[in-house]
């Protein structure tokens, strides 16, 4: 792990559990008594609450789940700003960042979820792409996403629109070219794949992966939701295009075009993955200083390669 950074991968068993935590270069293990079942029911009792819009709900199993998972690792995480979360079992769909006691855990750490990836894809010699957001999708309209207030001074430097035609599998190289942030308007499919087009064809996710290898590009982005638990082939295969890590939300948000105008306009300068951990942090706790609901920010998850 980097400086100020610590890794936690949870293992979940049968009848207990366990967390290694990796912070330059030193492993220690804590060991839970927290069965598969246990942890089963602490989640989905807090998935129900957040579905449901029960905010107290939310506000209790947040807090039982920080004491149950996270306290026992505070000795480990003094001055760690950054916490690269490596899920299993039940806990691979939780959104870690909303646990805490009178205080969610993302006002404290920046936080990353690691996920398994194919082997890279990108080129070393394409070189990292322009300061610019590429949108794809024939869905896709400014008003959609309300993207144009990040150009200019202090902001990404362009954004541009592909669609139709420039959507073909044999123009994606072309297509995603030019766009250090390439966000998605369309519906995820099985294959795994995505439907961009008004004419239903599917962009498969290995295709676009490829592409956006070739293109340079940092951070791939949608509004759709991802479910992690359910969609590990998509997630990994899109994290082999890119550089930095894959930005979605593990269910529907209205507040997602606004979510991701945030995060574009935190990241615009970065380069490098760190940039990407800190805006989402950001712009999770710009939400929670205007008071927003759990549920409108806290599904978001930046998605990082299990293997750096």
């Amino acid at each position: 792990s980097r400086n100020g950074e610590a890794r936690c991968e949870f293992l979940v068993f049968e009848t207990w559990s366990v967390c290694f935590v990796e912070r330059e270069g030193i492993l220690q293990a804590n060991e839970y008594a927290l069965s598969r079942d246990a942890l089963g029911e602490l989640v989905r009792g807090f998935e129900e609450s957040l579905e449901d819009g029960d905010e107290s709900g939310v506000a209790v199993l947040a807090c039982d789940l920080y004491r149950a998972l996270i306290a026992p690792l505070e000795p480990l995480l003094t001055d760690v700003r950054t916490l690269v979360v490596a899920p299993h079992g039940p806990l691979v769909d939780l959104p870690f960042a909303a646990l805490g006691v009178g205080g969610a855990l993302v006002e404290r750490f920046a936080i990353a979820t690691a996920h398994p990836s194919i082997q890279s894809l990108y080129e070393d010699d394409a070189g990292l792409a322009p300061n610019s957001v590429v949108v794809m999708g024939d869905g896709a309209t400014t008003e959609d996403l309300k993207i144009a207030p990040v150009e200019g001074r202090d902001a990404v430097e362009s954004v541009d629109y592909r669609h139709g035609e420039a959507l073909d599998i044999g123009q994606l190289v072309t297509t995603t070219g030019g766009g250090r942030f390439v966000h998605l308007v369309g519906h995820p499919v099985d294959g795994p794949g995505y439907v961009l087009r008004d004419d239903g064809e599917t962009t498969s996710v290995l295709d676009l992966a490829t592409a956006l290898g070739a293109s340079g590009a940092l951070c791939l982005t949608t509004i759709n939701p991802i479910r992690a638990s359910l969609e590990r082939d998509r997630i990994g295969l899109s994290l082999a295009g890119v550089r930095g890590g894959l930005l979605a939300s593990g269910w529907p948000v209205t507040s997602g075009n606004e979510f991701v105008h945030g995060f574009f306009s935190r990241a615009a300068h970065g380069s490098r993955r760190s940039a990407l951990v800190n805006a989402l942090a950001e712009t999770q706790r710009a939400f929670i200083a205007n008071e927003a609901p759990v549920w409108q920010w806290a599904g978001f998850r930046l998605f990082v390669p299990e293997i750096d």
